[in-house]
């Protein structure tokens, strides 16, 4: 046995205990029609299914892509600027050209626990990746666990599931650590920070319908960062404005509208009005509710007068819908 075989089988053995599952692997693979190490690249898990366990699979997997590693790690720096470049892209190019790099690709954030010695552990704040060097930073991501607040760590350490709103509290923080180390992380680096808590936490982050392991087990939690990364990017975008003809008057210009077309999606207080007043009334009406008061002309008034925070409290972000029920519940009151 030589080529790709004796260099695969080398892994397998880290893995397989009997010698007779390690040659039917290799049978299998032979039988696909692999002839190089190169050719391991396009394996599937399909590819396996029928003359292997599940678990079986992905052990076999997990080998292959540490071959194919170790494997580009020998390759030449212009070559690696290639892949680099290829791999760093953002999500939108990730999932484009997911499906021409073969199915293998997508199981490397998931199929490996062994980490890059070699990843760079030194990242600028904010100053976003570059295509070398820096684009392994996710290997060496420390997950900071004590940004978490302390109710849902104690869920977690107990092994519970958090909920909903604790769950999302939780990627806030992470998205927010994320992007002072990368201000342009892509799928691969969420896939594996995603990897990492469902392995330190498992029965409180892994994706279980009636006890089975759903896809990778941590694929909801890949989709709920990049959804609040995009959100994140969303709202920073600034729009763009269109540009008039040199000769056009004022009256000609169009007013600009905020996202989603809203007109005044920040307004300003009224003639007279602090902010301090504005707390003082949505006290008032805290109050109101907590005592069941009835006074529906007075809540409207209220209401109406302090519309300016509650618009900024709804527009700011960090705050879900449970806090701000809570600091506005006459909101979701019906007339």
């Amino acid at each position: 046995m030589a080529g790709w075989e004796d260099h695969l089988t080398t892994y397998l053995r880290s893995v397989f205990s009997q010698e007779t599952t390690i040659k039917q692997v290799i049978g299998v693979l032979m039988n696909l029609g692999v002839d190089s190490t190169q050719d391991l690249i396009y394996v599937a898990a399909d590819d396996l299914a029928g003359a292997l366990k599940p678990i079986e699979i992905r052990k076999v997997l997990t080998c292959i892509n540490l071959r194919l590693e170790d494997d580009s790690s020998s390759l030449s720096t212009s070559h690696c600027e290639e892949l680099s470049t290829l791999d760093d892209s953002c999500f939108s190019d990730s999932e484009d050209s997911a499906s021409q790099r073969g199915p293998a690709s997508h199981a490397r954030s998931s199929a490996s626990s062994s980490l890059p010695s070699s990843a760079s552990t030194t990242e600028s704040v904010g100053s976003g990746c570059s295509p070398l060097g820096e684009n392994n930073w996710h290997y060496s991501f420390n997950i900071p666990w004590n940004k978490i607040p302390s109710t849902t760590k104690k869920l977690l350490e107990d092994g519970k599931r958090p909920s909903d709103s604790q769950r999302r509290e939780v990627v806030r923080v992470l998205v927010a650590e994320i992007l002072a180390v990368c201000n342009k992380p892509g799928k691969r680096h969420i896939t594996e920070i995603a990897r990492k808590m469902v392995l330190q936490y498992p029965t409180s982050f892994r994706d279980v319908i009636e006890g089975q392991v759903v896809g990778t087990g941590y694929d909801s939690l890949t989709k709920q960062f990049i959804s609040r990364i995009d959100n994140y990017r969303r709202l920073q975008a600034k729009p763009a404005r269109k540009r008039l003809p040199e000769d056009a008057s004022p009256t000609d210009a169009k007013k600009t509208k905020d996202a989603y077309g809203c007109v005044n999606s920040d307004p300003v207080l009224p003639p007279g009005e602090t902010k301090q007043m504005q707390k003082e009334k949505q006290e008032e009406l805290l109050k109101m509710f907590m005592h069941k008061d009835k006074d529906a002309k007075k809540i409207e008034r209220l209401m109406v007068e302090t519309f300016p925070s509650q618009r900024r409290d709804i527009m700011s972000g960090p705050k879900d819908t449970e806090e701000i029920l809570k600091d506005w519940p006459f909101l979701f009151q019906e007339n």
